[in-house]
This record gives C-alpha cells, sequence and structure tokens, in this order.
C-alpha cells in the first residue's frame, strides 16, 4: 500500500519535484528499516499504538508530500498579506509560477483535500511537520497519541 501511494502521488509531479519527494519518503523509510534493526524502544511503542511499519511507511509518505508539495503550496496559497499580494495582486515567479486569486481557487481545493485524506488515515496533522524519522516515530508512540491515530478504522492493503 505504502509504494502504491508514493507511485500515486509522485505520478504528476515535476521531474525535479518528484526527484525530491522520493528521496525524501526513501530516506524516511531507510530510517525506519533501521530503528526496526536496532529494536527501536520508540518504535516499539508506535507499534504498540496500532502502527504497524507498513502503516508508518504511509504515514512517511504523506510527511513526505506535505513538506516537498503541499506545505510550500500552503505557503503561498494560504494567507493574504495586507497589501494583497497573491490576491489583489498577482505574484509571478518566472514564466510559468503564479499565485494569484484565479489559481489559488486550483490550488486550494487540492491542499483541502489533502488534509481530508491525512484526517481519515488518521494521521495527527502535526506529525507532517516532522523532519527527522526518530522524531516522528517518538511523538507517534507518546502516551498522548495512543489512539492508534485511526480512531478504531483500520487500512486495508
Amino acid at each position: 500500500m505504502s509504494e502504491q501511494l508514493a507511485s500515486l502521488f509522485a505520478m504528476p509531479l515535476d521531474k525535479e519535484v518528484r526527484r525530491h519527494f522520493e528521496r525524501c519518503w526513501k530516506a524516511m523509510w531507510r530510517d525506519l528499516d533501521y530503528l526496526a534493526s536496532r529494536e527501536d524502544s520508540h518504535l516499539a511503542g508506535a507499534t504498540a499504538n496500532g502502527w504497524t511499519l507498513d502503516r508508518l511507511r504511509v504515514v512517511a509518505v504523506l510527511n513526505s508530500f506535505n513538506r516537498v508539495v503541499v506545505g510550500p503550496l500552503s505557503a503561498a496559497y494560504g494567507t493574504t498579506t495586507k497589501m494583497g499580494l497573491g490576491r489583489e495582486t498577482a505574484i509571478h515567479f518566472g514564466e510559468h509560477i503564479e499565485v494569484s486569486t484565479r489559481t489559488a481557487a486550483i490550488v486550494q481545493p487540492a491542499m483541502a483535500a489533502f488534509d481530508e485524506l491525512v484526517a481519515r488515515c488518521g494521521v495527527k496533522r502535526r506529525w507532517l511537520n516532522i523532519s527527522r524519522t526518530a522524531d516522528l516515530v517518538w511523538a507517534m508512540a507518546s502516551h498522548d497519541d495512543t489512539s492508534g491515530g485511526n480512531d478504531g478504522e483500520t487500512w486495508d492493503d
């Protein structure tokens, strides 16, 4: 399931962004494998909370997609400035990128759909901003996050 999700997210990305996204989630997966080989206590805690290794890989893909794609889009489209930049006054980056009301109408629903997907997976939004795998696993193992993250729902392969 996790590889399919990574492939699905990578498909529409520009070549350079896709490469960065893949490097990010693959590095997190290597870190997960390392933690598993070391029988890390926090990984054991996350597993005890219902986060299987494959589910942790899915979270790593979501985390990577958020940091590489959604986060930068959110920074550009998520807020308005007092001067109206990005709304009343379009911002152009080179010839191909424009931040404006017109493009926000396309991007903001996609960001909302990603947030809905994350919520349905039981992933806490704050986990998507953690860049170190060990810190992510620690957060998922912490006692205030013992729900397994899925509120009783299961993920099918």
